[in-house]
């Protein structure tokens, strides 16, 4: 039947009926708007744009039941809505959509045709259910903040959560001085969290999981005498919390510090970023640089080594190898097969016209640099088999390349 009940008082709805095919449908907005105590047990509640429309002052136990095929699921302005087992939300472009209040999901399934749980104002408190099978799992906007803080959100998607607003804070675990790596489990196939919106990140529990990066962006919080840990297990970058001083630094922006590479190159999307390396690296992975990053590598006389990659590096964006260390000792290895493989724009060194002939050192067996983008050589030395695969688009004024080869390796330095 077509419905809109305000809700005041007490109101329980259910259906006992063999077939559980009871439904109440809003001819307007919403069949439901709720102001007291609502529970929802049974039955199926579709509506124009509204499921259930929750107000100030109204608390929603969403305990059994389906609400489906709305544009919101569920609509929170204020009060509190309690999303339990039992719960189905389907079949909705947003299954929770909080704008002020909070919304607890305890249990439940929420699958949504585009959005699983969205806040805007308010808050979203995450410790069970499942949130799966969405375009967008979980999304944060406006002033929102969106607590996960025990179970699991993993996802086949890109991004299982994303912050849009500078305004609004993801929070991952409890702040409470006891630190598990079992719960919550954030996973997806390329970034587990993506913070466009360069809000606040928090990380207190759990373990944070990316084929590209655990968190696009950067964790301004975390639990008190801790640091991230990142470890590259089954294709994934997995970042966890271990405590301080029990695992090595190898980077830092600034006097943020990261014990992964890949994690420091991820945590600024557009700006201009200066990584500088506090350690050197013996890696068994290729590090990525996306289209549109912005990257200086500063390898401060530090090392980065592998002999099991393709590529040490791959480059689709601007990146820059520079070595401001007076020892000038810095250097990109691979005695396996290629240093970089450059896309974008690559330079070596700075213009800034004092030539190095000998620093940032670039290495590699087969290939130094193969080069498919824009080549700049400033400084240093370039050596392997092939130095240069492609062409050198820029190099000093007053300057040519020089090339030496020695037992069938080539190197090439700047020469007046």
């Amino acid at each position: 039947m077509y419905s809109i009940i305000e809700n005041t008082g007490d109101l329980s709805i259910t259906d006992l009926s063999t077939e559980k095919n009871g439904t109440l449908t809003g001819y307007k907005a919403s069949p439901i708007y709720n102001s007291g105590n609502l529970q929802l047990v049974g039955g199926k509640i579709s509506g124009n744009s509204y499921g259930i429309y929750n107000k100030e002052n109204g608390t929603a136990n969403i305990e059994g039941g389906n609400i489906q095929q709305n544009t919101y699921g569920i609509y929170a302005v204020g009060g509190i809505v309690n999303v339990k087992e039992g719960a189905n939300i389907e079949r909705n472009t947003y299954g929770t959509f909080t704008n002020g209040g909070i919304t607890n999901i305890e249990g439940g399934t929420i699958t949504a045709n585009e959005y699983g749980v969205y806040t805007s104002n308010g808050s979203t408190n995450i410790t069970g259910g499942n949130v799966k099978e969405n375009i967008h799992e979980i999304q944060n906007g406006g002033t929102g903040t969106t607590s996960i803080i025990s179970g699991n959100i993993v996802t086949n998607n890109e991004t299982a959560i994303k912050n849009i607003s500078p305004q609004g804070t993801i929070v991952i675990g409890t702040p409470d001085g006891n630190v598990t790596k079992e719960t919550p489990v954030i996973q997806a196939e390329e970034y587990a969290i993506n913070d466009s919106g360069k809000g606040s990140i928090k990380f207190y529990d759990g373990i944070i999981k990316g084929k590209k990066g655990g968190l696009l962006g950067l964790y301004l919080y975390l639990e008190t005498g801790y640091t991230t840990k990142t470890e590259s297990v089954d294709g994934y970058y997995c970042d966890t919390l271990a405590l301080s001083g029990t695992v090595s630094t190898v980077a830092k922006i600034g006097e943020v510090e990261y014990t992964n590479l890949q994690s420091a190159i991820n945590a600024y999307a557009t700006e201009e970023t200066t990584i500088t390396l506090v350690n050197s690296i013996n890696t068994n992975e290729t590090f990525i640089i996306e289209e549109g990053r912005n990257i200086t590598i500063d390898l401060n006389g530090k090392n980065i080594i592998s002999a099991t990659v393709e590529n040490i590096i791959e480059n689709a964006g601007d990146l820059k190898i520079i070595d401001t260390n007076s020892n000038q000792t810095g250097k990109i290895s691979n005695i396996y097969k290629a240093a970089i493989q450059n896309t974008g724009t690559l330079t070596i060194g700075q213009d800034d016209k004092s030539v190095s002939t000998t620093c940032p050192e670039i290495v590699g067996n087969t290939h130094g640099i193969i080069n498919r983008g824009t080549l700049k050589f400033y400084d240093g030395l370039i050596k392997a088999d092939i130095a240069v695969e492609g062409i050198i688009n820029v190099r000093p004024n007053g300057y040519i390349i020089n090339k030496n080869t020695t037992d069938g390796v080539e190197e090439l330095t700047l020469v007046k």
